[in-house]
C-alpha cells in the first residue's frame, strides 16, 4: 500500500535525479580488458550498475580492469574480462542483451543487475520470475564447467544522486529483491550468489569510483575463488 501511494513521487524524483547520470563520465573504449599470461581465464561481466563504469573513463579503471588484475594475481594465469554493460535497464531486458554473447566461451559469468528495478519498486514476484528465467538461460547457454556469479544489488543510497529521503523505500526494496535472488541461486548448480560489498555512501564519481570498483572486484573474485 505504501509503495502504491509513494510510487508516483518516487518515479518523479528518480527521473529528476537520473538526469544527473548524463553528466558522469563512462567508458567509451573497447569493452574488454586483458592481462597477459598463460592459459587465460575468460570472464564475462554482464549487467548494469557497477558493470557500466559510471565515474571512470576507461574499463581498465572500472570493475573489468580491477577484476582482471585481481583474478590474474590470484590464479597466476592471464585473464580476459569482456563487458556487456547496459547502464539503465530493468531486468526484463537482461536476457535479450546477452542472448548473442556465445556464453559457452567463458569460464565465469559475473552478473550485476537490479538497481533500476529497486528504484522502480519492481514487485518481488515479477523480479523472481524474470531472474529465474535469466538464470535458466545463463545456465543452459554456458559451458558445463562455467561458473555464474550473481552479485546482489548495491544500496540505493550509496549512489549520491539517489541519497535522499525519497529513496528510503527503494533502499528497503533492495533487501527484498536480494533475498529472492539468493533463494533462486541456492537451488542451481554452478551458480553462486554474493552480497554486494559494504559500499561507502559515496557512489561513482571521478575521484572515488576506482576504489569502489576495487571493492566490487574483490567481492566477485573471492566468490569465484571459493
Amino acid at each position: 500500500m505504501l509503495a502504491e501511494l509513494l510510487g508516483p513521487l518516487i518515479r518523479s524524483r528518480r527521473l529528476q535525479a537520473g538526469q544527473g547520470w548524463e553528466a558522469l563520465p563512462r567508458p567509451l573504449d573497447d569493452p574488454s580488458v586483458q592481462i597477459g599470461g598463460a592459459d587465460p581465464e575468460r570472464v564475462l561481466l554482464f549487467g548494469s550498475g557497477p558493470a557500466a563504469g559510471w565515474g571512470v573513463t576507461t574499463h581498465d579503471r572500472g570493475l573489468p580492469g580491477h577484476l582482471a588484475r585481481r583474478r590474474a594475481q590470484h590464479t597466476g594465469r592471464g585473464c580476459e574480462v569482456d563487458v556487456i554493460a547496459v547502464p539503465i535497464l530493468p531486468i526484463g531486458g537482461a536476457a535479450t542483451a546477452v542472448r548473442d554473447a556465445r556464453l559457452w566461451r567463458y569460464d565465469v559469468i559475473a552478473v550485476t543487475w537490479g538497481l533500476s528495478d529497486a528504484l522502480a519498486l519492481t514487485p518481488v514476484a515479477e523480479w523472481g520470475r524474470t531472474m529465474a528465467g535469466l538464470l535458466a538461460f545463463l545456465h543452459s547457454s554456458s559451458g558445463p564447467t562455467s561458473r555464474i556469479i550473481v552479485a546482489g544489488i548495491q544500496p540505493v543510497r550509496s549512489v549520491p544522486l539517489f541519497d535522499a529521503r525519497w529513496a528510503v523505500l527503494p533502499e528497503r526494496h533492495v533487501g527484498r529483491l536480494n533475498t529472492a535472488t539468493r533463494g533462486l541461486c541456492a537451488g542451481l548448480p554452478r551458480v553462486t550468489y554474493v552480497d554486494p560489498p559494504p559500499l561507502p555512501r559515496a557512489g561513482p564519481g571521478p575521484t572515488v569510483a576506482p576504489a569502489v570498483y576495487e571493492d566490487w572486484a574483490r567481492t566477485v573474485s573471492d566468490a569465484i575463488a571459493s
